[in-house]
């Protein structure tokens, strides 16, 4: 299996920033977590809209069962090549607020466009590598 990939909202580190390992993150990539967050978590919904306004094509996108769970699944793909899959655990509704993304694997290029798309809506959003490697992205207007 390649490099588990994840993205984590800002406001997960703020709900955990009594945490001495989130302290130290938050550092390393330069989140300040002394104030009140000021973002909320994304909800499924504003997951959707930030992947429909990358440059790739949506495809699978929808609810699945997985050992109980409900998980929401979606593909980025360019030229019909999948680019990288997207999943979100303990989910159904459009409302349900989203702490944790995971990308099984894909490409670093797909990732990165999406969720600056996605950080309009909850502020700065970690991306973590299982590999230890984090980076901070921050929506900048284009």
């Amino acid at each position: 299996m390649g490099v588990l990939k994840f993205g984590f909202p800002e406001r997960v580190f703020y709900d955990n920033k009594e945490d001495g390992n989130t302290q130290i993150l938050a550092a390393e990539i330069g989140l300040v977590l002394a104030s009140t967050p000021p973002f909320d978590y994304p909800t499924l919904q504003q997951v959707k809209s930030a992947a429909v306004q990358t440059s790739y094509v949506v495809e699978g996108e929808g609810i699945v069962e997985e050992n109980g769970r409900n998980k929401w699944v979606c593909g980025l793909f360019k030229a019909d090549d999948l680019k990288t899959p997207i999943y979100i655990e303990d989910v159904g509704a459009d409302t349900d607020k989203v702490s944790c993304l995971q990308f099984e694997r894909g490409d670093d290029q797909a990732i990165l466009e999406f969720l600056h798309y996605l950080s309009q809506y909850c502020g700065s959003i970690v991306f973590y590598e299982d590999t230890g490697v984090a980076k901070l992205i921050r929506y900048v207007e284009v």
